[in-house]
């Protein structure tokens, strides 16, 4: 048994203690609870490597487009990725001098 399935088991029982000691979850059959937490576990597991993968995938994408100079040529001529405006077209830079100066 590896580390990462003693972790399991252990968050699996104290979760399944917990449960049971609040009165819950009714076990009909033993280990019901247990298996129930550990399923829980396994899909909440799932759903994080599928954010993950996604996450990866997002930041390949922007590897990609950063050597093929995409975003600088993108930056240099005042658009960004997506295709529309800066954000400073049209509206300034957004500090006035007013807002650079200190209140009293």
């Amino acid at each position: 048994m590896g580390l990462s399935d003693i972790k399991k088991e252990f968050i699996a029982v104290r979760t399944a203690r917990g449960i049971a000691s609040r009165n819950l979850f009714e076990e009909r059959a033993p280990g019901a609870l247990r298996q129930a937490v550990l399923s829980a576990l396994a899909e909440e597991a799932g759903k994080e490597r599928m954010i993950d993968e996604e996450a990866r995938r997002m930041m390949e994408a922007a590897r990609s487009e950063i050597a093929s100079g995409r975003v600088v040529n993108a930056i240099a001529d005042g658009v960004n990725i997506e295709g529309r405006g800066t954000r400073d077209e049209g509206r300034g830079t957004g500090a006035s001098p007013r807002s650079l100066t200190p209140h009293p």
